[in-house]
């Protein structure tokens, strides 16, 4: 057996354990090449491949305190119900100039303040969707049920949020209907932030529950499962398989500093691990979606819950590129590609226009992942 073969089958034992930090003199063999020789292979766009980029509803007015990187069209605050609409129509815009498919929003669980939430979800997408234009770009949901509070000993049927978690896809239905809503194989698409989390005694009987429900009111389900970066599919023999349709990660551009490896060989360990993910997933009729960024940069984002010991990685032409190609080698059948972020600014994922790189970032974006 070659000294790839053998890579291939330790790496997914190698990969995602949190290893202590290394130099570049750790990562050479005793031959003197580098433990890695695995070459990424380059993925011509032969079809287009669907794109969907996470949008945020966010402040951005800190992005005052840095004046070398800002929007476009100008510091903003999409929490401002008067400004919506304008802001959005230049996002619009944008989107279409970037190649994008679909934008994914966040709609929150009713278990949130009473739904109050959940209603200001409403309210938002209500608004931006009489922007003209708005159906020109699909929409699809990022459905949040954190504020569930569920664990190990405290499971959704534990909790009594059976019938609040199918009550949260039944408020969907108004925009399933829409012409512009996003489906898959005819089906609604929806992602569930941290969809490791949802802890049910039985989530196969949830998840058919959940789909019967929808189904006999017309409305099948594409559901994504979402968990962290560089993690193993995380409880996922009762989680996800028999569940989802597909499953995702965070971006790897997430990239923990005590893992230096990760950071010097990003492509190249990325590729590997999402191929991994790819191979693994397909046995259980699941398809993988990777996830993708530009760059990252916590410094603006004030969330003590985020970890802010990550590597700065700043945007970089052929960085992205080749994250792009590794993205192109990991989709599945549909060509799904998830974008994080439009215009996350707190942490700089965003492929938004800037006052630094212009559109340079969202030409890229639909040059690698469309035929024209």
């Amino acid at each position: 057996m070659n000294k790839l073969k053998i890579f291939k089958y330790i790496f997914p034992v190698f990969t995602f354990l949190f290893l202590t930090s290394c130099t570049e003199d750790d990562v050479v063999t005793e031959n003197g090449d580098l433990y890695l020789e695995h070459e990424v292979p380059n993925i011509p766009v032969t079809a287009d491949y669907q794109v969907g980029a996470l949008y945020f509803k966010i402040n951005v007015l800190k992005r005052n305190d840095d004046p070398t990187i800002q929007p476009t069209i100008g510091v903003y605050n999409l929490n401002k119900v008067v400004d919506q609409q304008t802001i959005y129509a230049e996002h619009l815009e944008q989107a279409k100039t970037a190649g994008i498919d679909f934008f994914i929003y966040d709609f929150r669980t009713a278990a949130l303040n009473g739904g109050a939430a959940q209603n200001s979800d409403k309210k938002f997408m209500d608004n931006i969707l009489l922007t003209p234009g708005a159906g020109d770009i699909k929409m699809a949901f990022a459905y949040n049920f954190g504020a569930m509070g569920l664990n190990n000993n405290n499971t959704i049927e534990a909790k009594g949020h059976v019938e609040t978690f199918i009550n949260d896809f039944k408020s969907m239905m108004p925009y399933f209907e829409l012409d512009n809503y996003m489906k898959v194989e005819g089906k609604n698409v929806v992602y569930l932030t941290n969809g490791q989390n949802l802890f049910s005694e039985d989530n196969v009987t949830l998840y058919k529950q959940l789909r019967d429900e929808l189904s006999s009111l017309g409305h099948d389900l594409y559901i994504v499962g979402s968990q962290p970066q560089w993690t193993p599919p995380l409880r996922f023999d009762y989680r996800f398989v028999d569940c989802v349709d597909a499953l995702t990660h965070l971006s790897y551009i997430r990239v923990n500093r005590n893992t230096y490896e990760r950071y010097l060989y990003f492509h190249t360990i990325t590729d590997l691990a999402l191929q991994y993910h790819k191979e693994r997933l397909s046995d259980f009729d699941i398809e993988y979606i990777p996830s993708i960024s530009p760059s990252i940069d916590l410094k603006f984002n004030n969330n003590p819950n985020d970890d802010d010991n990550l590597y700065i990685i700043n945007k970089e032409i052929d960085f992205f590129k080749n994250t792009c190609n590794v993205a192109r080698n990991a989709s599945g059948e549909n060509r799904l590609v998830i974008l994080d972020s439009f215009n996350n600014w707190n942490i700089n994922t965003q492929i938004e226009s800037d006052n630094t790189n212009g559109d340079t970032f969202l030409k890229i974006l639909k040059e690698q992942f469309k035929v024209e």
